[in-house]
């Protein structure tokens, strides 16, 4: 699977730590995250670009969660190679 959006530490008030992308495939193959206020549009860009270097690709969408005001939300996608 492969999460795009919220990462790290997340409070209810406070927002999360940053926002990034994780690839599970057989066990974490490659994640990163990114400090500091990003849209959605930024956050799926950057994190598009870094599942394709790492030679993957989101596939079909398996299940999300909308922001609160202070979190951006994430969305889950099974992986595609």
């Amino acid at each position: 699977m492969i999460h795009v959006g919220d990462m790290g530490q997340c409070t209810a008030d406070g927002g999360c730590e940053g926002k990034g992308y994780a690839i599970y495939y057989g066990g974490l193959v490659a994640s990163e995250m990114w400090v500091g206020y990003m849209e959605w549009p930024e956050i799926i860009d950057r994190a598009g670009a870094a599942i394709a270097a790492a030679g993957y690709r989101l596939g079909a969408y398996i299940t999300g969660g909308m922001s609160n005001g202070n979190n951006s939300g994430y969305t889950v996608h099974e992986v595609c190679r």
